[in-house]
């Protein structure tokens, strides 16, 4: 089951306080927020990733729903059960973070490392253009940050 959704009508502002809440609880739990350092045309950069694994589809089709992105059934083999992934990149990441933010406990400080980072873009679009030494190395300080938070068995 491969579901594309995009946002087009900015379907999040629909989400009333208690469904902001329930889903920041559901991404608290079962989410993940990331950096990602990806090569494109043999420039590298940093974009913000945000998941969640759930082994019923409902949470995963809502947040679709609202943030766009993709939905993905993963057949388990033996006596596990079947799970649902959602995963949304770039800015519709972003607007998760925004508007869960005051809700989430756990996940807090990464959905904020997720903000900080696209803040760095939001400076210029440097495109082809060499990106500034600082700029990269708060990028790369937000990165391990964000790393470090979501290592496993601390």
């Amino acid at each position: 089951m491969d579901t594309a959704s995009g946002n087009k009508l900015g379907l999040y502002q629909e989400l009333n306080e208690i469904t902001k809440a329930y889903l920041a609880g559901c991404m608290d739990c079962d989410g993940c927020f990331q950096i990602k350092l990806k090569r494109w045309k043999g420039y590298k950069h940093h974009h913000a990733r945000v998941s969640l694994w759930q082994t019923s589809a409902l949470i995963p089709l809502l947040l679709a729903y609202h943030f766009g992105g993709v939905v993905k059934k993963h057949i388990r083999k033996g006596p596990a059960r079947d799970v649902y992934s959602w995963d949304v990149t770039y800015t519709k990441a972003v607007a998760l973070c925004r508007l869960l933010l005051p809700y989430l406990y756990l996940k807090h400080r990464q959905a904020e490392i997720l903000l900080e980072l696209q803040a760095t873009m939001a400076v210029n679009n440097y495109g082809r253009n060499k990106l500034p030494e600082s700029t990269w190395q708060l990028r790369q300080k937000l990165h391990s940050e964000i790393a470090l938070l979501n290592k496993k068995g601390k």
